[in-house]
């Protein structure tokens, strides 16, 4: 019984734990729209204020799965074939994908970073971004 509770209570968190969408500490994004933010992740849009961003996609299949759906409106597999099709056409290469743990290396760099994390998974020094309709 008690194990039983533990399981429901973890995976309660899990599906609902809230999407954060964050930015490195050298970058000036306080905010951006959710037709931006689908751009920078379709490799359609690059800067933002002047300033080279780059898009990264976090390596956690439930909440890259999430975010898929939400904001780029895709299925996995939808996302999938579009990257394969930029790539194949050479017009765009997929995003790179980072590990939870990596985020705090890329703190010193001097690129602009922005990612979607977990509620409660924010890197310390990268800041939220809010998103707008």
């Amino acid at each position: 019984m008690k194990t039983f509770f533990l399981i429901s209570v973890v995976l309660t968190n899990i599906l609902f734990a809230q999407t954060i969408y964050i930015a490195s500490p050298s970058c000036v994004v306080n905010s951006l729209s959710k037709y931006q933010l689908k751009q920078f992740y379709l490799g359609h849009l690059h800067q933002h204020n002047d300033k080279k961003v780059i898009a990264l996609n976090i390596e956690d299949s439930t909440l890259q799965k999430e975010f898929t759906t939400t904001i780029l409106n895709k299925t996995p597999n939808q996302l999938k074939m579009y990257w394969s099709r930029m790539l194949f056409t050479g017009r765009k290469t997929p995003l790179d994908t980072i590990k939870y743990e990596d985020l705090s290396k890329l703190e010193q760099s001097k690129e602009c970073h922005i990612t979607y994390v977990q509620e409660g998974k924010v890197a310390q020094n990268w800041s939220i971004i809010e998103i707008s309709e």
